[in-house]
């Protein structure tokens, strides 16, 4: 069960698109998947989306502190 279940994250995932949480519920369930499964995986779903933003914002913050860093040394270096 639990293989399927990914199987179908994944799949489900590369097939959403533009789809609201409430479609991609719906859909889920119309192919005979339970809805406490359908909400696991919608669940699931948005995690990753918040992990990926969150990720990319720590990188977006290192780069302005090591863009600063190096802005910062060059004024130093004139002088």
């Amino acid at each position: 069960m639990q293989k399927f279940f990914w199987v179908f994250v994944v799949a489900s995932g590369l097939l959403t698109g533009c789809q609201s949480s409430a479609e991609r519920m719906h859909e889920c369930e119309a192919q005979g998947i339970s809805r406490d499964t359908c909400y696991q995986v919608e669940q699931s779903r948005k995690q990753g989306i918040n992990d990926q933003a969150m990720a990319q914002a720590y990188r977006n913050a290192a780069a302005v502190e090591l863009s600063g860093k190096k802005h910062h040394s060059s004024h130093h270096s004139e002088d």
